[in-house]
């Protein structure tokens, strides 16, 4: 019987820890493509992360790795890094805290297609090669601020033509060759100030003629 007990005791100590929904309470960062690629197998079954996600680094080339989560509770930054899209992170529908990508890689938001809520700021800086919004369509709501600054290609905000509401301020710095509100035409209430500031173009703003509300 001794010898029984013990045999069953060592076969559970190698079965792997299988996650119900929710974890990481605290926070996650990945650094290499290699991280990606082994959360599925570090997390099975891991679909709502509670805590902040970071993705930082020139190693990684997709994060199809996280294609299993579909709620972060906390806020997710993309940093430094040469993704040419985000697909990996098709299913997630809700971001509990904010949205932060600066100095990425991207063209546009393709692979955003299912998120519908940014509980925090929307933050989006310095990626050069970004053009539009496309892949937020889903998108309604921003809770915090609503932050785009420092882009060389982006000329409009096709994309965000489902949101709404941003609960924050809205701020718009230094984009070299924006000159339309375009994507904009379902926004109505901004909770914040009004910042618009560009030395490069003039832009033109009908296409916020559904805003109604400006808080700030």
């Amino acid at each position: 019987m001794k010898k029984l007990s013990l045999a069953i005791v060592l076969v559970f100590s190698f079965v792997p820890i299988a996650y119900t929904q929710n974890c990481i309470p605290v926070a996650i960062v990945f650094t290499t493509q290699a991280q990606v690629d082994a959360f599925p197998t570090d997390y099975p079954g891991c679909t709502i992360i509670d805590g902040n996600v970071g993705i930082t680094g020139n190693d990684i080339t997709n994060l199809n790795g996280l294609s299993q989560i579909t709620q972060i509770n906390g806020s997710i930054s993309i940093l430094n890094t040469t993704l040419s899209d985000i697909i990996g992170l098709s299913n997630l529908t809700q971001i509990g805290g904010g949205l932060t990508v600066n100095q990425s890689g991207l063209t546009d938001f393709a692979g955003l297609n299912s998120l519908t809520t940014i509980g925090g700021q929307f933050y989006v800086e310095s990626n050069h090669s970004l053009t539009n919004f496309s892949g937020l369509n889903s998108l309604t709501t921003i809770g915090g601020q609503f932050y785009v600054s420092q882009h060389q290609n982006l000329t409009s905000f096709s994309g965000l033509n489902s949101l709404a509401t941003i609960g924050g301020q809205f701020s718009i710095f230094f984009n070299y060759f924006l000159t339309s509100f375009l994507g904009l035409n379902s926004l109505t209430t901004i909770g914040g100030d009004f910042s618009y500031q560009s030395p490069y173009s003039a832009c033109d703003f009908s296409d916020m003629s559904t805003l109604t509300t400006v808080l700030g």
